[in-house]
C-alpha cells in the first residue's frame, strides 16, 4: 500500500511532503500549486516505482518549488502589509464593518471578505 504522503529530499536540508494520489490513469505524472506537489499513480502501483519517477524527475521539482515558494512569499508579504488575505487562489481584500450582528460574506466578483462585528474596538485589540 502507498502512503497518502511522502517526504522528499531535494538537497541537503530542503525537505518537501508530496501528496500521492491513486488513479485511473495510464502514465504517472506530476500537479505543482501553490499548496503543495501531487503526484497522481496509476492504481495498484509499486512504492519504488513512485520513487523512481521522483528521483527522473528531481530537477523540475526544484526549479517549480523554488518558483511556488517566492510566490508564497510574495503573497505573504502583500497580505501582512495591506490587509489582503489568500483564499481560494485569489486575493482578496479584507474589511471589518460594525454591525448588529456577527458573520461574514465572500465576494467573489469584487474580491472583497467583509467581517460584520458587534464590537469593532475588541476585535482590533487581538
Amino acid at each position: 500500500m502507498i502512503p497518502q504522503y511522502i517526504k522528499y529530499l531535494l538537497s541537503d536540508n530542503d525537505l518537501i511532503f508530496i501528496r500521492i494520489k491513486e488513479h485511473r490513469v495510464k502514465n504517472m505524472y506530476l500537479k505543482a500549486t501553490i499548496t503543495g506537489i501531487l503526484v497522481i499513480i496509476p492504481n495498484k502501483s509499486d512504492f519504488l516505482i513512485v520513487t523512481s519517477f521522483l528521483e527522473k524527475n528531481k530537477d523540475w521539482l526544484i526549479k517549480t518549488v523554488c518558483r511556488y515558494r517566492k510566490i508564497y512569499h510574495d503573497y505573504a508579504k502583500i497580505c501582512s502589509d495591506n490587509h489582503f488575505i489568500f483564499y481560494h487562489g485569489s486575493l482578496y481584500r479584507l474589511q471589518i464593518i460594525k454591525d448588529k450582528n456577527n458573520f461574514v460574506i465572500i465576494s467573489n466578483n469584487l474580491k472583497i471578505i467583509t467581517f460584520h462585528m458587534i464590537n469593532i474596538k475588541t476585535y482590533k485589540k487581538k
